[in-house]
């Protein structure tokens, strides 16, 4: 992305193709796009918006569980996507999410934030695989 870096002049209006490019094609959040740049970030988000420059799918700010960031590339997180094969085979073994929450808590796997596992967290997790496996 070094290659961008010269022609940072103005705002994002003035720089319309670049923006574009970092935000579909390098799939960057207006915030990376902020820290690259040095625009604002509200001045990125007002021009997308007023555009109507669209992602499919928007990416949280921080990693899922799953994921970590590696030079600000999301990649997958090995440790973690063992443990969500463990959800995704207890609950196909008929568990439920809270019984699913416990085991992970009781084992001592940590959560993303460190803390216990909730019913709520396993089953977002269990739904988001569900969704990539459509």
């Amino acid at each position: 992305m070094s290659v961008f870096i010269p022609h940072f002049i103005g705002n994002p209006a003035e720089n319309q193709a670049i923006l574009r490019k970092l935000y579909l094609d390098f799939d960057l959040s207006s915030y990376q796009i902020s820290d690259l740049t040095g625009w604002s970030r509200t001045a990125i988000s007002d021009y997308l918006r007023k555009n109507q420059i669209n992602k499919e799918t928007i990416k949280s700010p921080i990693p899922r569980y799953g994921e970590r960031e590696v030079s600000g590339v999301r990649v997958p997180h090995q440790a973690e996507q063992k443990v969500i094969q463990k959800i995704m085979s207890l609950k196909s073994k008929g568990q439920s999410f809270r019984e699913i929450a416990r085991f992970l808590t009781e084992s001592g796997i940590p959560s993303k934030r460190g803390g216990n596992w909730s019913k709520t967290t396993v089953q977002e997790i269990y739904k988001r695989e569900q969704e990539k496996k459509k």
